[in-house]
């Protein structure tokens, strides 16, 4: 218990170093922190998106820290949204296209 009472405890992510000597984490931690399941992580290795950073002696994937940005950069271009430049242009109306039709 701490000063406040509470019995909650805060749980570390597992980290070990890589062949490189940085820090790594096994595939759950990127999992945890951007909501991908484990599957699409273990795709976005295999076909390339996401380098591992090696595998642990039991053949787990490692990656180091900065797999968690590009995770979060793969999930911002993958989001079904228009580039901004199209979402602040305001809509025609068919009085615009009625105009236009009228000037040629």
């Amino acid at each position: 218990m701490d000063a406040n009472g509470s019995c909650a405890v805060e749980v570390q992510p597992a980290v070990r170093h890589g062949i490189h000597g940085e820090n790594t984490v096994g595939i759950g931690e990127p999992a945890a922190r951007t909501g991908l399941p484990v599957k699409t992580i273990r795709c976005y290795s295999d076909i390339g998106l996401l380098p591992e950073s090696g595998r642990s002696r039991g053949g787990h994937r490692r990656y180091t820290a900065d797999a968690l940005s590009r995770l979060r950069l793969i999930q911002r271009l993958r989001a079904p949204r228009p580039p901004a430049a199209y979402r602040q242009r305001p809509a025609m109306t068919s009085a615009d296209v009625m105009g236009m039709e009228n000037m040629g």
